[in-house]
This record gives structure tokens, sequence and C-alpha cells, in this order.
């Protein structure tokens, strides 16, 4: 889940639309943990710019010993005489046995980004399962109680005023997952229009495109499926197919939709032909 993305748009609605005594101390307490988490943020920036300038520093030191040992290393006209000198067998050997190493290790740690001790074994706050869960709850009834549009409310703008952050594709899915099918469709159709384009050729923006329209079109066919919805699911499941031949969950749950709509349409023709049945004998 991205939850940093949602809990802009979510506290902020709050703010600004919930009302009463009940109301106003259970959003006083999330203001509370709200403050505490910009002011963990605000740490956790601070950090990241020591680690960049530690970084900085790691790179300068790569490159100034690779200057120093391509400075030797080119003065190498003759690889027989120079390996015929058995001070410069033993320098590179050293090389090799040491700064090599050193080099290797330095340049792996500059792949590496740790916040002190680590994020968890920290007295910092940090938000929780639960606070992702109640702000969804939270959110879902402001927009019962305003009717607001998840099209237009998960870009942080409700009746035409911007009020906070947008939300990612991961944060309206959970919308739809805890909705009820009327509303949760549209949820569902937000996040297919969040997902990164096509125009983004980054290798990441494509697995998250394919993974996420998997992961939205699964949550739209359990749904279509349970509200009876079979000729959407239908179609579901055959656009889930396209993404996924070979998957025998999703052809498996093609079989079972095609013979939930064969059972339902045949109840109807029996009915007729008892119908028909029973005229002829009166």
């Amino acid at each position: 889940m991205q939850m940093p993305a949602a809990f802009g748009v979510l506290w902020l609605v709050q703010l600004l639309l919930l009302k009463g005594s009940v109301v106003g101390a259970n959003f006083a307490r999330g203001a509370e943990k709200l403050e505490a988490l910009l002011d963990t943020e605000t740490l956790l920036i601070d950090e990241l710019r020591d680690y960049i300038d530690r970084l900085e520093l790691q790179l300068e030191e790569i490159r100034r010993e690779t200057s120093a040992i391509e400075e030797i290393h080119s003065r190498v006209e003759n690889v027989e005489e120079h390996m015929g000198n058995p001070l410069n067998v033993l320098t590179i050997l050293k090389r090799f046995d040491t700064v090599w190493p050193k080099l290797e290790q330095q340049a792996n740690a500059t792949h590496q980004i740790t916040f002190g001790d680590g994020l968890s074994d920290r007295d910092l706050t940090l938000p929780s399962e639960e606070d992702y869960e109640e702000s969804l709850d939270h959110l879902l009834n402001l927009q019962s109680v305003y009717e607001l549009e998840p099209a237009s409310l998960s870009l942080g703008v409700v009746n035409g005023l911007k009020l906070g952050s947008a939300m990612s594709w991961g944060d309206c899915l959970e919308m739809a997952r805890k909705s009820d099918f009327s509303v949760a469709k549209f949820w569902l159709e937000t996040a297919l229009e969040k997902l990164p384009s096509a125009s983004e050729n980054s290798t990441d923006s494509e697995g998250e495109r394919e993974r996420g329209k998997v992961q939205i079109l699964e949550a739209a066919l359990l749904m279509e499926f349970r509200a009876g919805e079979l000729s959407r699911a239908l179609a579901t499941v055959e656009e889930l197919l396209l993404l996924l031949p070979m998957n025998q969950n999703l052809q498996r749950a093609k079989k079972k939709i095609e013979k939930a709509m064969t059972k339902k349409e045949l109840p109807k023709g029996r009915g007729q032909k008892s119908k028909t049945k029973a005229k002829v004998s009166g």
C-alpha cells in the first residue's frame, strides 16, 4: 500500500468538513498524529540530506582512487617489461588485495541507504495499518455525506477547492474494496486512470502499470460476481485472461461465471414450458 499519498487528502478533508463535538474530538486525535508524522518526515528529510552529503563524499573518494590507479595504469607501455619488474608486480597484487576490494565496498555502499539504526528500531511516530484503514473509512463517510465524486476527490479536490494531495491508484483501489458495488465501480475506474501511462517507457512504470491493472481487474471481477453482474464479470475475466492467459484460477473463474449465467437463464425457459403445458391440459 502507498500510505503517504492518501494522508494529505484524508486529514485535510476532515479538517474542513467534519463538525460536531464527537467528530471534533476524533479529528483532534488525528491532527495530533498527523503533526507527529510531519515531524517524523522532517527528521527523515534531514537524514536523507545527510546521506546525500555522505554519498557525495564517498563518490569523490572513489573518483580520486580511480584517477590515481588510472594514472599508474596508463604508464604501462610494454606489458612484459612492466610486469618483469618485481616492484610493479607487488604493486598490482597489493591493489587487487586491498585497493580494489575497498573500492568495491565503497561502490556497493552507495546503493544502500539507512536512516540511523533503522526506522522500526527508533522512537519515531509512524503510520500504522489501522491508521490507514481508519482514514479510508472517514473518507468514505465524507464522500457519502457530501456526495463527493471519486475522480475529483482522488485529486484532492472537494467542491472545486484543492484541499490536499492526490491519492495513488492503490489508495483508490482500497477505497473500492471498502465500498458498496454502486460506489466501488467508480473508484475502480479512477484507480485505472491513475496507473502510469503507456507513454512512460521506464521498466518500473511498465511493471507497475501491468501489476496495478491486474490487481484492479481482479478486485472488479470479485465485486461484479458477488453483485450478480455476470455479464460484466465475464468481460472482466476475459480482459484478465488477455493479460494472464495461462492463469488456471482465471480459467476456472470464467467457467464458473459462464455456468452461473446458464443457470440464471434456465429457470425462465423451464417456467414458460411448464406454463404452456398447464394451458394445454386445461
